[in-house]
């Protein structure tokens, strides 16, 4: 397919994808870490996961009902601190027969929680897959 004819068709449609959502502006510049965090999508993840964390809760040792208490709790009060950005510990589930319980619980809350933002799992030198970095919206 022609590239013009595509980007023709792109143009025409509004700049949107499939779905009618627009397409984030890749020209514009948003230069500050509370910019990037309010938007928290695309190359600027790559921003985001430099940004250091406000805060960290380790939920090592806990239940999976602990965790999403104390998960819980933490996230309300990171938010109403105004941190932007924090960091939630809770293991590769080595020491779990299967699937990692905290990952899950973890999981679970942050996909559930109204005011989380971005989320992504922290670099290699942070904890890797086990643990995961949270900015609020």
């Amino acid at each position: 397919m022609n590239f013009g004819k595509i980007l023709d068709h792109w143009e025409k449609r509004g700049k949107s994808n499939s779905k009618g959502a627009p397409y984030p502006d890749k020209d514009k510049k948003l230069g500050t870490g509370d910019a990037l965090l309010s938007q928290g999508r695309g190359k600027n993840l790559k921003v985001l996961r430099k940004i250091k964390p406000q805060d960290t809760i380790d939920l090592h040792g806990l239940t999976a009902s602990e965790a999403e208490t104390e998960l819980k709790n933490f996230l309300l009060n990171s938010k109403n601190k105004g941190y932007k950005k924090v960091c939630v510990i809770h293991g590769k589930g080595i020491h779990s027969s299967g699937e990692s319980v905290l990952k899950k619980v973890v999981d679970d809350v942050l996909r559930d929680c109204p005011y989380v933002g971005a989320t992504g799992f922290s670099q290699q030198k942070d904890g890797g897959k086990g643990s995961r970095w949270v900015t609020f919206k």
